[in-house]
């Protein structure tokens, strides 16, 4: 699984509300995507969002993780502007570091 790929529609799905929108967005189709975040949810071991035909619901673990979500994506960004970050290997190395000593990067 391409945990930064997955943490990206996660996101991608609890802002737009629904698989189909984030799909449409990301130009993947909708098995992809829904595989995306089954896969996540389970590397995870819990539920992320609640799913109904028409929409889906973040459960309360998932409200915490989009936060963090969002917060190592915006520091991905600022690291690749900075040039710190070029390549997904370097993102994931970068996200590692984040992790362990946030205070170091």
């Amino acid at each position: 699984m391409d945990h930064l790929l997955a943490i990206g529609t996660f996101v991608r799905i609890a802002e737009t509300g629904s698989l189909s929108a984030a799909a449409r967005a990301a130009g993947r189709s909708l098995p992809a995507v829904s595989r995306s975040l089954i896969q996540l949810e389970k590397h995870l071991g819990g539920r992320l969002m609640l799913r109904t035909k028409r929409r889906t619901h973040l459960t309360e673990a998932g409200t915490r993780y989009l936060e963090r979500c969002k917060r190592l994506l915006a520091e991905l960004e600022e690291a690749s502007y900075a040039g710190e970050v070029t390549t997904a290997d370097q993102a994931v190395e970068y996200a590692r570091r984040l992790r362990e000593n946030p205070a170091q990067t």
